[in-house]
């Protein structure tokens, strides 16, 4: 859905800034330059999100590491680093081993992320990659009477 209304409004924005300052010998000729520079800014601003988890936080998650469960996906190898960005761009740097039990936590940096960010027993969270790299955002679920309403970047 964020997909197709940014996709409108980099079209609006491309129709009247195009349409104004460049002139075009054909009618043709504009909708295919339109085209060409749609297609070029949109892959410059949207990367694709890749939904990694989501979980409800618990009291170890929040004092201690982030248990991740066995259907977490997108984690770079055990001994990697996983770099998630905040809403004013700081990055926090996590790391995801594996336990003897197979199951995966993040550590690191985590419980600085949860304490900056204020993160609470009961909260629902989730993470996505950008692209193909190691970086990633998180996001917090917006709840009213229980429900939840929206998503927003934590």
């Amino acid at each position: 859905m964020k997909s197709v209304a940014l996709a409108s409004q980099i079209n609006k924005v491309l129709r009247e800034t195009v349409t104004h300052f460049i002139p075009f010998s054909s009618f043709f000729d504009l909708h295919l330059f339109q085209l060409k520079n749609w297609v070029c800014t949109l892959h410059a601003v949207m990367e694709p999100e890749l939904l990694s988890f989501h979980k409800t936080l618990t009291n170890s998650d929040v004092k201690r590491n982030c248990e991740l469960s066995n259907k977490a996906r997108y984690l770079p190898p055990s001994n990697g680093v996983l770099i998630v960005r905040d809403v004013d761009g700081i990055p926090y740097r996590f790391r995801a081993p594996k336990r003897r039990s197979g199951r995966r936590s993040l550590t690191q940096d985590w419980k600085a992320f949860a304490v900056a960010k204020e993160l609470k027993v009961g909260q629902k969270i989730r993470m996505y990659r950008l692209g193909h790299g190691n970086e990633y955002v998180m996001e917090g679920a917006v709840q009213l009477f229980g429900k939840v309403i929206g998503w927003r970047r934590l």
